[in-house]
């Protein structure tokens, strides 16, 4: 882990304070509230990167992999709740995303309809959007509105 240069706005304060007193708006300094403004800025985005909790050799790692295209985000995550559109029997049903695989490049979403059922594979990836929703209403448009 890094020491975090942004843990305490003190230090903020005091370099917008040397702007200050080195370029004294009355002094006919108009550039002092530019380049106050720009600390601040540097200071935020640095305080959002660090805030990330990755090293700068983590974060370049994720910028390669996504330049390579081998960066992929997945719309679900354990946990999540994801809605199976059932044109069969023209219902919406309601899954716990309890597990996400990926057996040979195909990520499946594992997850179980009620507490006590055991877990079963539910879709693709690919899948969600087409038979598998992210919102209920999502899936109720998907079978027409209509839900039993």
């Amino acid at each position: 882990m890094f020491e975090r240069l942004t843990a305490d706005k003190v230090y903020l304060n005091s370099i917008r304070f040397g702007i200050q007193v080195n370029f004294p708006p009355h002094c006919g300094h108009e550039k002092a509230k530019e380049v106050d403004d720009f600390v601040k800025n540097v200071f935020d985005r640095l305080a959002v990167y660090e805030g990330s909790g990755l090293s700068p050799d983590e974060v370049q790692e994720l910028a390669k992999a996504k330049a390579e295209g081998r960066l992929y985000i997945l719309p679900v995550k354990v946990g999540d709740t994801v809605y199976f559109a059932s044109h069969l029997y023209e219902k919406v049903e309601e899954y716990q995303v309890t597990e996400i695989t990926n057996p040979i490049y195909d990520i499946t979403v594992i997850a179980r309809e009620h507490q006590y059922i055991a877990p079963i594979p539910l879709c693709s990836i690919a899948d969600i959007g087409k038979t598998v929703f992210l919102s209920r209403e999502e899936a109720e448009k998907a079978i027409g509105g209509r839900k039993k």
